[in-house]
């Protein structure tokens, strides 16, 4: 019984770490502008889909891993994320309309 509370600990540390890694992921091609050709709505809407996978993996890693620290990170760094990809785009329906 020790052995697969362990076992789900430990998936439940990998998917927050992954959903963690979403979130830096996400963070670097809003501040690198890596995909500078594609379009400001093409990056709108990466940004929203990275940060809800991320939430997503991180509210599974909180279930599998008794909420711990990473769960916490990964939720709030994604939601922030997505907050801005929500203010983005809304700035860019303004500016599109006051033009």
């Amino acid at each position: 019984m020790m052995e697969r509370e362990n076992i789900e600990e430990t998936r439940g540390k990998r998917l927050a770490l992954g959903s963690i890694a979403l979130m830096l992921v996400s963070m670097t091609i809003f501040y690198t502008q890596i995909i500078a050709d594609a379009g400001i709505y093409i990056e709108i809407i990466l940004f929203a889909a990275l940060s809800i996978m991320g939430i997503t993996l991180a509210i599974y890693s909180g279930k599998a891993s008794k909420r711990s620290k990473l769960f916490v990170v990964g939720v709030v760094g994604n939601s922030f994320m997505l907050m801005i990809s929500g203010l983005l785009f809304f700035v860019m329906l303004a500016v599109e309309s006051s033009t």
